[in-house]
């Protein structure tokens, strides 16, 4: 089963356990202040290298998040039906959804129409089954 969440709650590394040791935090309520112990920049003015590492990787675990949610878009706009031409701007996130939902929606309503459409036809088909059987000369239009 393929993860649906890759990113939705991602393992503490090392630097994430030691960087979050050096602040602590309280909670009052729905208030949450936190206090921490030292500032994250060093002497020098500059952020430290665990704290610079830390970033980096969670600067690329968003930019990959973001590239698989706009890859999943493009993939699902490739299935709906809309106009495709180089006149018709691509359309927007929420406009892709949106058609998605609706398209979804239509699809739905159409096969339980065509399911109850069914239904009726076998229910038809089995009447005149049973008229067959209890009067078949009615069926052949005999005298």
């Amino acid at each position: 089963i393929p993860n649906l969440f890759p990113y939705s709650s991602p393992t503490p590394s090392t630097t994430d356990i030691a960087s979050s040791s050096s602040s602590s935090s309280t909670t009052t309520g729905n208030r949450r202040r936190r206090r921490t112990s030292s500032t994250p920049f060093n002497d020098n003015g500059e952020m430290g290298d665990d704290l610079t590492d830390l970033r980096l990787k969670i600067n690329s675990r968003e930019r990959r998040r973001m590239h698989d949610l706009n890859s999943a878009l493009d993939s699902l706009r490739e299935v709906i039906p809309y106009a495709r031409n180089p006149s018709v701007r691509k359309l927007s996130k929420m406009a892709t959804l949106l058609l998605a939902r609706n398209y979804i929606v239509m699809l739905t309503k159409s096969l339980d129409d065509m399911r109850q459409h069914l239904a009726t036809c076998y229910q038809n088909k089995t009447e005149q089954d049973k008229s067959q059987i209890i009067c078949p000369k009615a069926q052949l239009n005999l005298p």
